[in-house]
């Protein structure tokens, strides 16, 4: 999911509004929507609300699950992991994965292949005021739910039974 959202937000796809309808036409077709979503143009517009978005805000979560007791072949939803998810997205606060993915996971995370070059400390002009920044509200999901962002280049680990 990752790489996918990093190449729809790619200018590929966002600098090019008849691929973007093609693709929103082509999720419409296979996908059932809400009424508000039938129209390719608001998914288009949605895509371009989304474009200066970055791949850290982008988080993908799983549901959180345990074992069935009853039967280990079942998994049951883990209420106490998504009352905390929920929360979250009610509070509208930005999700912060916490759970390491593992080979475990079926997942394998990459390290990126292009680095990244260091950034000059930057010195504040004389008698400029500082602007105050207000960090967004962060919560850190509990362990047992795991994730990625779309800044993280990951890739499946296949069938880890």
């Amino acid at each position: 999911m990752s790489s996918l959202a990093r190449k729809l937000i790619s200018g590929e796809v966002l600098g090019n509004v008849p691929v973007m309808l093609k693709l929103a036409n082509t999720g419409i077709q296979n996908l059932e929507t809400s009424t508000s979503l039938a129209d390719p143009m608001m998914i288009v517009q949605i895509a371009l609300a989304v474009k200066s978005v970055p791949f850290e805000d982008i988080v993908f979560v799983q549901y959180p699950t345990l074992e069935d007791w009853d039967d280990p072949n079942k998994v049951v939803p883990n209420e106490e992991a998504a009352a905390a998810l929920w929360d979250a997205i009610e509070a509208n606060a930005q999700l912060q994965i916490t759970h390491e993915n593992t080979s475990n996971d079926g997942v394998v995370v990459e390290e990126p292949t292009t680095p990244t070059e260091p950034t000059e400390p930057t010195t504040p002009t004389q008698g400029a005021t500082p602007t105050p920044t207000t960090a967004p509200d962060v919560v850190a999901l509990p362990d047992s739910i795991k994730g990625n962002s779309a800044a993280q280049q990951t890739c499946s680990n296949g069938n880890v039974r």
